[in-house]
C-alpha cells in the first residue's frame, strides 16, 4: 500500500527538473524495496517499504560553479549515509545512475548488485554484469574529484566539463565486443560530455 499510495500521489523525485510525470515513476519504481534492518543471520519479518527520496543537490541555480567536489562535500558534510540516484542532463540525454549504499570517499568500492544505470530518453534500465571480474571492486568509486560507476561506464569529474561514459566495462546491456560506439554514446550521445 505504501508504495502505491506514493506512486499515485507522484511524491518521488517531486524536487527534480529532470525527472518528472511517467519518468519519475518509472525511474521510483526501479529502485529496490527496503527491508527493514535486522540482526546478523535472522531474517527480517518486516514489510519491504517503498524508498523515499529527497533532492539533496542540484547544479540548477548554483551560486557557485557546480562541480562533482561541491556535491560531495555538501552530502559528506550532511552527514548522510544513504542510497543515491544522480540524474544528469547532457544535450538532449538524461541518465544517471543508482547506487544502493554510501559513497565512500576514499577511493574504495562500495556498491552492490543492486546498483544500476539508466538513460530516461531512451527508457533503459542498466544493470550491474560483473564484467570486472568477481570481486565486484568495480560498482562504483568515489574521490574527493570523481564519482564513478564501473571502471568506465559512468564518470562524473571535476566541474563537470570532462564527464565521461563507456558501457559494458561493468554495466552492460550486452552490446558487442570490443566496446562498439554504441555503448560510447548510449547515456550521452558521445563517449566524452559536460552536464548541462
Amino acid at each position: 500500500p505504501d508504495l502505491a499510495n506514493k506512486i499515485a500521489a507522484n511524491e518521488h523525485f517531486y524536487s527534480s527538473q529532470l525527472v518528472t510525470g511517467d519518468a519519475a515513476t518509472w525511474l521510483y519504481c526501479s529502485l529496490p524495496l527496503i527491508l527493514p534492518r535486522v540482526g546478523y543471520g535472522e531474517m527480517s519479518p518486516g514489510i519491504p517499504t517503498a524508498a523515499h527520496t529527497e533532492l539533496l543537490w542540484s547544479s540548477f541555480g548554483a551560486e557557485a560553479a557546480p562541480s562533482i567536489g561541491s556535491f560531495i562535500e555538501s552530502f559528506a558534510s550532511a552527514g548522510l549515509r544513504c542510497a543515491t540516484v544522480l540524474i544528469a542532463k547532457s544535450g538532449e540525454h538524461i541518465f544517471g545512475g543508482f547506487m544502493n549504499q554510501p559513497w565512500r570517499l576514499d577511493g574504495h568500492s562500495c556498491g552492490s548488485t543492486d546498483c544500476f544505470l539508466f538513460s530516461i530518453d531512451k527508457g533503459l534500465h542498466i544493470p550491474y554484469s560483473g564484467r570486472g571480474g568477481p570481486l565486484m571492486n568495480d560498482i562504483g568509486k568515489a574521490t574527493d574529484n570523481s564519482l564513478q560507476f564501473g571502471l568506465k561506464d559512468l564518470v562524473f569529474s571535476g566541474d563537470l566539463s570532462e564527464c565521461s561514459s563507456e558501457l559494458e566495462s561493468s554495466y552492460g546491456i550486452g552490446a558487442p565486443r570490443p566496446i562498439s560506439n554504441e555503448a560510447k554514446f548510449l547515456l550521452a550521445g558521445s563517449r566524452t560530455f559536460s552536464v548541462d
